[in-house]
C-alpha cells in the first residue's frame, strides 16, 4: 500500500511539473507589434513551445539574435506548419509581440516568406484579421 501511495505522489508531481515550468503570456507586450526581417538560425520543433531563432541586422548593421516563441507542434500542424517549415539561412519576416523587459525575445504572430506566403500561429488569427496581414 505504501508503494502505491509513493507511485501516485510521483505521478502527481510529474503531471503538474510542466505547469510550473510554463510562463504566462504577459511577459510579452501585446500592445506593441514588431516586424523583424532576418535569417533563420534554428527552428526548434518542441513542447511546450516551438522556438525560432532569427538573426536580424540592427540599425548599425550588427547582427542581433532574437529568440522567438511559437505554439506547440500539435497546434502549429493545424495551420500547415511542419518541422521543416523554417530552414536555416532562409530569409523571412516575423511579426511578433516583443518581450516586455526589452530583451531580444518575443512571441510570433505570423511569419512571411519572400514569396508572400504567410504562416500564422494558431493563437493569433484574431491579430491577422484585425490588422489585415496578408494571407
Amino acid at each position: 500500500m505504501t508503494k502505491g501511495i509513493w507511485v501516485a505522489a510521483f505521478v502527481g508531481v510529474l503531471a503538474v511539473s510542466p505547469t510550473y515550468a510554463h510562463h504566462p503570456h504577459d511577459v510579452f507586450d501585446n500592445e506593441n507589434v514588431v516586424t523583424l526581417s532576418g535569417s533563420v538560425s534554428t527552428f526548434g520543433w518542441m513542447f511546450p513551445h516551438s522556438t525560432l531563432v532569427l538573426i536580424v541586422p540592427d540599425d548599425s548593421g550588427e547582427s542581433v539574435t532574437w529568440t522567438l516563441e511559437m505554439g506547440a507542434p500539435n497546434q502549429l500542424e493545424r495551420y500547415g506548419w511542419t518541422n521543416r517549415a523554417l530552414l536555416p539561412g532562409e530569409q523571412i519576416s516575423a511579426v511578433i509581440y516583443p518581450a516586455r523587459d526589452g530583451t531580444h525575445e518575443g512571441a510570433v504572430l505570423a511569419v512571411e516568406f519572400p514569396s508572400g506566403v504567410l504562416m500564422v500561429d494558431e493563437e493569433y488569427w484574431d491579430y491577422v484579421d484585425k490588422y489585415r496581414v496578408r494571407r
